[in-house]
């Protein structure tokens, strides 16, 4: 019986509530700083600015709210603009550097990078070992930062190929 059998599946990542919590607190900041900005120092271009920040901020903690999952028959992720996955038949070459990952497939790529995940790492790390030996796919230093996903969008808009 393999370790990964013990796992409870699938297994979800997240980024740390830490760096949610920094991004919310940041709208809140350059919200109240653009507010102040308006009404007190009459500075178009500092209010400008600190709007850009509280949009920035907004941004960042939407995209923050993105969930990996993995499992036996795929791999998925969900971000606030569309669903993107791969099936692990699908898979071909994984090029990684242990912290950005690229599942690449006939004309097909799912790229992520764990950087800001929380729980669940060393889990799935684990996992994709067990699912590399046992599927015996090709791992290789990563080549490029600069992937984007390709043919693993099942929902979203803004398909992209």
């Amino acid at each position: 019986m393999h370790k990964i059998d013990q796992l409870v599946l699938p297994i979800k990542l997240t980024v740390h509530w830490p760096l949610q919590a920094i991004y919310l607190l940041g709208f809140v900041l350059f919200t109240c700083m653009a507010i102040v900005s308006w009404f007190f120092t009459q500075v178009i271009a500092l209010s400008l600015c600190s709007r850009v920040f509280a949009v920035f901020c907004v941004y960042t903690f939407f995209l923050s709210r993105s969930t990996i999952q993995i499992d036996r028959q795929s791999l998925m992720v969900t971000a606030p603009h569309g669903i993107y996955k791969i099936d692990w038949d699908e898979v071909e070459i994984i090029e990684t550097n242990n912290v950005a990952f690229a599942f690449l497939g006939k004309n097909k790529c799912l790229s992520m990078n764990l950087t800001t995940v929380g729980n669940g790492k060393r889990e799935f790390c684990e996992f994709l070992n067990q699912i590399i030996v046992d599927r015996q796919i090709q791992v290789n230093p990563l080549t490029t930062i600069w992937f984007f996903q390709k043919n693993t969008k099942i929902r979203g808009f803004g398909l992209r190929l």
